[in-house]
C-alpha cells in the first residue's frame, strides 16, 4: 500500500462536503474484484454520513486537505480586498465560474466570491430587486463551507465569525 496522506481520527476538509473526520481506513469490496483501501470520512455536521474515498484515487484524494490554521484564515481574510472579484454579468458564465470556485472548497477565491455576491445583494436592494435563485443558492453553499471550517478552527459561533469577517474585510486589517 502507498504511504497514506491522512490518518484515522484526523480532521480535514473534503471538497464541498466541508469538515470531516477520518473515521477509519479499511479495505472495502465494492465489486467482485479484490478489496481496495478506502478512507471512510464522516462529516462533522452530519454524524450519520459516510463518504468513501479510495486511498489510491488521486482525483478524489486531491479534494482532501488539511484544515486551514487560524493564521492562514486571518491572512486569507486580509487578502480579500487586495483584488476584488468582479460580478460577471453573463448569467451562464457566472454560474459556471461560481460552480468552479465552489468545487475548489474554501479558498481566497471563495471568500472573494461571497463578498462579491453580498455586494451585489446590497446593490440590488437599493433598486428593490432580488438576487437570482441560482446565485442565492451558491452564496448559501459557499457560506456554509466557510462558516463550518472557519468556525471550527477559530472556535467561534457562526454569528461571531460573521461579525469578525465583516469587520476584517471592510477595514482590511
Amino acid at each position: 500500500m502507498n504511504e497514506l496522506k491522512f490518518k484515522e481520527g484526523q480532521l480535514l476538509a473534503y471538497g464541498t462536503n466541508g469538515v470531516c473526520i477520518v473515521d477509519e481506513i479499511k479495505p472495502v469490496r465494492l465489486t467482485s474484484e479484490m478489496p481496495e483501501n478506502y478512507y471512510v470520512l464522516r462529516q462533522l455536521r452530519d454524524e450519520d454520513s459516510r463518504i468513501f474515498v479510495p486511498v489510491n484515487n488521486e482525483r478524489l484524494t486531491s479534494k482532501m486537505r488539511q484544515l486551514l490554521t487560524s493564521e492562514e484564515i486571518h491572512q486569507l481574510v486580509l487578502k480579500v480586498n487586495d483584488d476584488k472579484f468582479e460580478w460577471v454579468k453573463d448569467r451562464r458564465a457566472r454560474i459556471e465560474e461560481f460552480k468552479n470556485i465552489l468545487a475548489g472548497g474554501v479558498s481566497l477565491e471563495l471568500v472573494r466570491m461571497i463578498t462579491c455576491i453580498r455586494e451585489r445583494i446590497a446593490d440590488l436592494d437599493k433598486d428593490g430587486k432580488k438576487l437570482p435563485v441560482t446565485d442565492a443558492n451558491t452564496l448559501k453553499a459557499a457560506e456554509r463551507l466557510v462558516d463550518e471550517e472557519f468556525s471550527y478552527v477559530l472556535k467561534m459561533e457562526t454569528n461571531e465569525l460573521r461579525k469578525y469577517l465583516k469587520k476584517t474585510i471592510s477595514s482590511g486589517s
